[in-house]
């Protein structure tokens, strides 16, 4: 119980910590002002190494993009649920897979 506690207290200690720089980066984003930070310096040549442009998408382009990218998704889940039984990683069938589970770890509440 103390580990646990004491995790959610560094992640809160975190987030704190981190509040503030990121609603500042996302205030920056969102009123399209020349972000001249570090991370907009790092945006901005990834942007050209990827060869996007800093055009608007029309709403037709981007229900397009969003489709293609869904639908690749699913393709790429699909395979991975297709090929699961193959993959080296799983050695054990499911059902044992649960049993050693059940028969190995206590049951926390």
């Amino acid at each position: 119980m103390g580990i646990f506690l004491l995790s959610v207290a560094l992640l809160l200690v975190f987030v704190a910590l981190i509040a503030k720089p990121v609603g500042i980066y996302i205030a920056n984003v969102f009123s399209n002002d020349k972000n001249t930070s570090l991370i907009g310096k790092i945006e901005t040549v990834m942007f050209k190494a990827a060869g996007i442009k800093g055009l608007n998408q029309t709403w037709k382009q981007y229900a397009f993009a969003l489709v293609l990218a869904n639908t690749f998704m699913i393709f790429v889940v699909y395979l991975i649920f297709r090929f699961q039984g193959y993959c080296r990683l799983t050695q054990a069938t499911s059902k044992e897979w649960i049993r050693h589970l059940l028969l190995t770890r206590p049951l926390v509440l």
